[in-house]
């Protein structure tokens, strides 16, 4: 599927394979609202304090797209503000979220 993004252009749903588990964290709700969560990342600010921002530069029709993310990571005493771009796929059926960052201090980096 292709969608067209702000200055119009056609952008294909990112393919993204599966990341390796680094660090997970056991949540009891059910599964379809950890995925709703998951999925709407420009409120990620309102669970996540550290983040500073989130907001997308286009979607895809999966409801990913090319996504900006801003926050403040702890390094010791010091709270170091970060930014990034990711890559972001959705799957419903599975259901996941991935990103692959692609620009800022974390490229290279997939996260599910």
């Amino acid at each position: 599927m292709t969608a067209v993004t702000s200055n119009n252009t056609l952008q294909n749903n990112y393919k993204l394979g599966p990341p390796p588990t680094v660090d997970e964290a056991i949540v009891r709700a059910p599964v379809s609202r950890i995925f709703e969560i998951a999925r709407e990342v420009e409120n990620w600010p309102a669970f996540l304090p550290h983040y500073r921002f989130v907001r997308f530069r286009h979607r895809t029709p999966d409801g990913g797209g090319l996504v900006e993310m801003a926050a403040n990571r702890p390094f010791g005493v010091f709270s170091w503000p970060t930014w990034w771009l990711s890559e972001m796929a959705v799957d419903p059926d599975a259901p996941w979220v991935r990103f692959r960052h692609v620009g800022g201090v974390t490229t290279r980096m997939d996260v599910e």
